[in-house]
């Protein structure tokens, strides 16, 4: 057999998705997980290949690559998933301050935490129909050919 030539994947680090792991797929073959600011290289024969990165609610474009033997294609996956925090937390905090309205007045004790809660997935839901917040969360991922280190 002769020589084999080599992918290196670097996953980039992101907060959002930091505890999972996701799987790297060559020619649709799982040939290997990442996690959260990892890289990790996996021998594949010379020539033409595509690799997809997936998890379990999100998959990549697929990237065709070519490789020579003894050579190394360097990629990088990147997870653009984006929670549109401050509308999180805009809603949050009225929750939080109605929570401490309704306690202040003597309802029960769970009645303002339950109310809190609505109003704050309740308000951003409402913000979201009004096309204020697009999307509370977008799933989107990638693969790409990684940009020289070097100016």
């Amino acid at each position: 057999m002769g020589e084999q030539a080599t992918v290196s994947v670097r996953r980039i680090a992101k907060w959002a998705a930091k505890l999972r792991k996701v799987d790297i797929k060559v020619d649709g073959e799982q040939v290997g997980t990442l996690r959260n600011g990892e890289e990790k290289a996996f021998s594949v024969s010379p020539g033409q290949h595509s690799i997809r990165v997936e998890a379990p609610w999100l998959s990549s474009n697929d990237l065709l690559f070519s490789v020579d033997a003894g050579e190394t294609a360097d990629l990088d996956y990147e997870d653009l998933s984006t929670v549109k925090l401050w509308a999180f937390g805009v809603c949050g905090g009225l929750g939080a301050v109605l929570t401490g309205v309704f306690a202040a007045m003597g309802f029960p004790s769970m009645t303002p935490f339950v109310a809190g809660f609505l109003i704050a997935f309740g308000g951003y839901w409402f913000l979201e129909k009004l096309g204020v917040v697009s999307r509370a969360v977008t799933y989107k991922s990638e693969v790409r050919v990684r940009k020289s280190e070097i100016s």
